[in-house]
């Protein structure tokens, strides 16, 4: 995205401008930079900076501190060579070998992911990487704290820090009043200012629209996969489904056949099978019943009803008795 940016015309265009503003601004830097009292105030700086360097270097090789140090750096060492015997794992080495051969980004990450994870929780469950982690925390918080007072307690540290505070400020201030003396510089300045914000504007707006465009890309293209991968798995359910179901179909016929087999046998061991059209799950008990029913070869019975045998027949019964029946 950047190099299509810069490769625009205008961005060229604005760019060209820049550089010419930019040159002409060097030119007025360097002669100020070539002063006299700007030469003298920045070789006084850079001496005071020295002398900071070399009582930082005198405490921090002082024999305390330098033996702290050596312990904070053995602590790491320890540290460092039980997470590579970790990665030197026989299946830590197979996931390293896994994902130099994976060319998918999202398989290849996938496999990072788990890579670290269980780097991770092995160097987390191992109690020597534990206790050099304390023992190297430990051992930092007290290297930065001695290194801290031992800096704080130095015969001169503060006088030259205060000397240095105090050259900068007047190097900032001759370099105002020599930029002053330039009225073209702060003219320059303002106009190189308004360029850099008018470019960057540019950019942010050229950005957006590449992003748009690009999520739009994206976008169409997940739901292209998305809908793809839905048909795809969709056929294969229909497909599971029909074959399931054909299974199914072909169980519950055999199961079928072995019931009517298993009725049959039933049947047959009772008599019933060929005799009777529609024998059904009821056939025995049918059977049964018609062996010990009573069946009537004359129409001897008593024709009178319950009541009328008993003499309770109520006046509305009788009356349709009288009109149903005749008597």
């Amino acid at each position: 995205m950047h190099k299509e940016f810069q490769g625009l015309r205008e961005t060229e265009k604005a760019q060209e401008e820049l550089d010419e503003l930019r040159k002409k601004m060097d030119a007025i830097t360097r002669e100020i930079r070539e002063n006299s009292g700007y030469v003298e105030l920045t070789e006084n700086i850079r001496a005071r900076e020295r002398q900071l360097a070399e009582i930082e270097k005198e405490v921090r090789e002082s024999p305390e501190i330098a033996a702290i140090a050596a312990k904070n750096d053995a602590a790491k060492v320890q540290k460092r060579s039980i997470e590579e015997a970790i990665k030197q794992l026989p299946e830590m080495i197979e996931l390293q070998e896994k994902l130099k051969q994976e060319r998918d980004n999202e398989k290849k990450r996938a496999i990072q992911e788990e890579y670290n994870r269980q780097v991770s929780s092995r160097r987390l469950s191992d109690v020597a990487w534990h206790k050099a982690d304390i023992a190297g925390r430990q051992l930092n918080d007290s290297y930065r704290e001695m290194l801290r007072a031992a800096m704080e307690t130095h015969p001169g540290r503060k006088e030259l820090e205060s000397q240095l505070q105090q050259l900068k400020e007047n190097l900032n201030a001759l370099t105002t009043r020599l930029q002053t003396s330039h009225p073209e510089y702060t003219a320059l300045q303002k106009s190189r200012e308004a360029k850099e914000r008018d470019m960057r504007t540019a950019r942010n707006e050229f950005e957006q629209r590449t992003r748009a465009g690009n999520d739009y890309k994206q976008a169409e293209s997940k739901c292209s996969a998305a809908r793809k991968a839905f048909e795809k798995e969709k056929r294969r359910a229909e497909q599971a489904t029909t074959d399931e179901a054909t299974k199914l179909d072909e169980r519950i016929a055999n199961l079928q056949k072995e019931s009517n087999a298993l009725r049959d046998n039933a049947l047959r061991r009772a008599g019933l099978l060929g005799r009777n059209p529609y024998p059904g799950s009821d056939a025995a008990r049918l059977r049964e019943i018609q062996q010990r029913l009573k069946y009537h070869t004359t129409a001897d019975w008593d024709y009178r009803t319950r009541e009328e045998v008993r003499g309770t027949v109520p006046p509305k019964m009788k009356e349709w008795l009288l009109r149903v029946r005749g008597y």
